[in-house]
């Protein structure tokens, strides 16, 4: 994923054209629940597929695991995700 520039990103997001980044980490802690939830965002662009955006979303789990989230910003749909233990 490259990360967007703050114009890009504000641009898609008042467009509308992407979820907000509080509907992505509201996606991403539900699918790693009971902690403290959300530490992080950012809109991204597939390296792969211009013009897909992704976002991705750290979380940490009830267990204290650190995801890295990776999700379809317009859809909200699981890309991917990378984890790591404190």
């Amino acid at each position: 994923m490259k990360d967007l520039e703050q114009d890009k990103a504000r641009q898609i997001h008042e467009t509308g054209h992407v979820k907000t980044l509080a509907e992505l980490a509201e996606i991403a802690s539900e699918r790693h629940p009971g902690g403290p939830g959300t530490l992080g965002s950012s809109y991204g662009e597939d390296e792969e597929k211009p013009d897909r955006y992704v976002a991705t979303v750290d979380v940490k789990d009830g267990n204290g695991v650190l995801w890295a989230v990776e999700l379809d910003a317009v859809t909200g749909g699981f890309i991917a995700e990378t984890t790591s233990k404190d």
